[in-house]
């Protein structure tokens, strides 16, 4: 149930960011998620609580708007569904003996939920998640350096960000194009924090494979723009 309701908020978080970097105003942000109101995209009529219970008011209005009938996009039942397995998976992994790291792990989790749909949405990957990542994931292998020391995490980010630089740079070099923005090498750099450089490498394959499936579709699309 926690992470049904953390999807429901990770769908506002979502929206607003999207928002914000729509209109240019990156200030806007976290004011705009702490103090937003949810409102229908077509009436402009604010969401009554009661509307906006996860999962089970979609069902119960079948994907409309309340007031007005137009219909909400299926991906957010879709990210309430998906955030509440994901956290009953972390949970079941990890165990509740240690309420603190697994609070660290549903922390990366939702986050990462974020940085998934905003990069598809505006193909951006916002400073103010990759770089507190970076740094969260630095702290969780201090505190818990069961599987990674942090002087691996250390590395792991350092060489994450310069591997994924480097080869853009040189590609651009070569082809005059560029090839992906700079949110990519952050996001390296959460992934070598997190897991260390002797993870990092497997890691980017299967990252690299699951987006290539994902979009497969479009690939040999020319000039396509791709998230990713």
């Amino acid at each position: 149930m926690i992470g049904i309701c953390v999807g429901s908020f990770l769908n506002v978080v979502i929206y607003r960011i999207g928002y914000s970097l729509n209109n240019n105003n990156d200030q806007s942000i976290l004011k705009g998620i702490l103090f937003g109101k949810s409102i229908c995209l077509s009436c402009k009529r604010e969401i009554k609580f009661f509307h906006n219970i996860p999962l089970v008011s979609y069902l119960y209005l079948k994907g409309k708007c309340y007031f007005c009938k137009s219909k909400f996009s299926i991906r957010y039942f879709f990210i309430e569904l998906i955030t509440g397995l994901l956290f009953m998976v972390v949970g079941f992994e990890t165990g509740l003996n240690n309420i603190f790291q697994v609070l660290f792990l549903l922390a990366l989790l939702s986050m990462l939920i974020i940085l998934f749909f905003v990069d598809i949405d505006n193909f951006i990957l916002p400073d103010e998640i990759t770089i507190p990542l970076v740094w969260m994931g630095l702290a969780y292998n201090l505190i818990f350096p069961n599987s990674v020391s942090l002087e691996n995490s250390v590395k792991g980010a350092i060489l994450g960000y310069l591997f994924l630089y480097l080869f853009v740079k040189s590609y651009s070099l070569i082809r005059k194009k560029e090839m992906m923005g700079e949110g990519d090498f952050k996001l390296f750099a959460v992934i070598g924090a997190w897991m260390g450089c002797n993870y990092l490498l497997p890691s980017i394959i299967i990252s690299s494979m699951i987006s290539i499936l994902l979009f497969m579709p479009f690939l040999f699309e020319k000039d396509k723009k791709l998230p990713f």
